[in-house]
C-alpha cells in the first residue's frame, strides 16, 4: 500500500497536496491568515501562501 501512495497527487479542501515519494511526508501550501471582521463576522482571511513546490 505505501508504494502505491509514493509521489501520490491530489486536490483536498485546504488546496493541492502530495506524497514525498522517498519520505512519504505529506506536501501542501502553507496558508497564513488575520483575522478579521467580515460582514460583521470575525473571519479568518488569508493574505500570504507559501507555495509547496518551493
Amino acid at each position: 500500500m505505501l508504494e502505491a501512495f509514493k509521489g501520490l497527487s491530489f486536490e483536498s479542501p485546504r488546496g493541492p497536496v502530495s506524497i514525498d515519494p522517498e519520505t512519504r511526508d505529506i506536501v501542501q501550501n502553507q496558508y497564513i491568515r488575520r483575522l478579521e471582521r467580515v460582514d460583521g463576522e470575525l473571519m479568518n482571511v488569508e493574505f500570504k501562501t507559501y507555495d509547496a513546490s518551493r
